[in-house]
């Protein structure tokens, strides 16, 4: 799997006896050693030939890490008497750190957190893979409300 916040990804070919590797792939790729880096999704056809001629294929699929997913929902107006407000997002699956950031120098790790500060508050979430996702939303004082 291609992740979000490396390069490439390394394919590694083995086999017994003495040979040769030959790869090939998206994008025109090609190489001829048993280990390669590759940066593009796809799938990467490795052979094998041995000193006697006998040839072995193998294909190897590259994907791409998931995205991950956060929906915070609409925007709070007003929240004057909803004090403190508790920021709950919906999260997709798998292994996720969170980041909050908002207003007066608002931060934390917490899924949940409460708050009690009108502003923006931007969630930003990063899975196992090093690819992130956010979104955002603000709480409205009751001064400010948008008009409809």
């Amino acid at each position: 799997m291609l992740a979000c916040t490396s390069p490439g990804v390394t394919l590694t070919a083995t086999a017994n006896g003495a040979g040769s590797f030959s790869w090939t792939g998206p994008n025109n790729f090609a190489a001829n050693t048993a280990e390669i880096i590759v940066a593009a999704v796809g799938a990467y056809t490795v052979s094998y030939i041995n000193t006697s001629g006998c040839e072995a294929t193998d294909v190897v699929n590259v994907t791409p890490a998931p995205l991950p997913t956060v929906e915070v929902g609409d925007d709070i107006n007003p929240f004057c008497d909803e004090l403190p407000v508790t920021l709950s997002p919906s999260l997709g699956s798998g292994n996720l750190d969170v980041l909050w950031t908002g207003p007066a120098n608002f931060s934390s790790t917490e899924t949940n957190p409460q708050v009690t500060e009108a502003g923006t508050y931007i969630i930003t979430v990063t899975n196992e893979y090093g690819c992130t996702g956010t979104d955002q939303l603000t709480l409205f004082p009751c001064e400010e409300q948008p008009s409809c």
